[in-house]
């Protein structure tokens, strides 16, 4: 199960990924049961955990960096995959998708901070000039 910290972390950085209408603090908590729904059914004789107090911070003092946060998701991805109930398999396939879409969106974002991105071409082999090292 992720730990109060790491569920902290992520939530620092929602906002950045998802706007300030409430819709991070929706995910944080539906994020959350699922990871609780998830391990406990896997794991039944293990104690129920008490859900972690997080809030999502808008303007949060210290974020985690995007490749941090990418694997923080999966991680989170990772955990959530276990079998659940068969009622709550739907709702838990949504979660499990927003959780995807999310993580991909970082994974971008990860890749657009690397210096080869600047540097590659808009679309023309033309325009691009391998570098030694590369």
């Amino acid at each position: 199960m992720l730990d109060p910290e790491t569920f902290q972390q992520i939530a620092n950085r929602l906002p950045d990924l998802m706007g300030t209408d409430g819709a991070a603090e929706e995910a944080i908590k539906e994020w959350q049961a699922a990871n609780v729904r998830a391990v406990t059914f896997r794991y039944p004789r293990d104690p129920k955990p008490a859900d972690p107090a997080v809030t999502v911070k808008y303007y949060a003092e210290t974020k985690v960096p995007l490749a941090v946060l990418y694997k923080h998701l999966r991680c989170l991805r990772y955990q959530c995959s276990e079998e659940v109930p068969a009622a709550e398999t739907l709702e838990h396939e949504r979660v499990l998708a927003h959780i995807n879409t999310i993580a991909e969106r970082v994974a971008c974002m990860c890749v657009e901070e690397l210096p080869e991105y600047d540097q590659a071409p808009w679309g023309s082999p033309y325009d691009y000039t391998p570098t030694a090292g590369v």
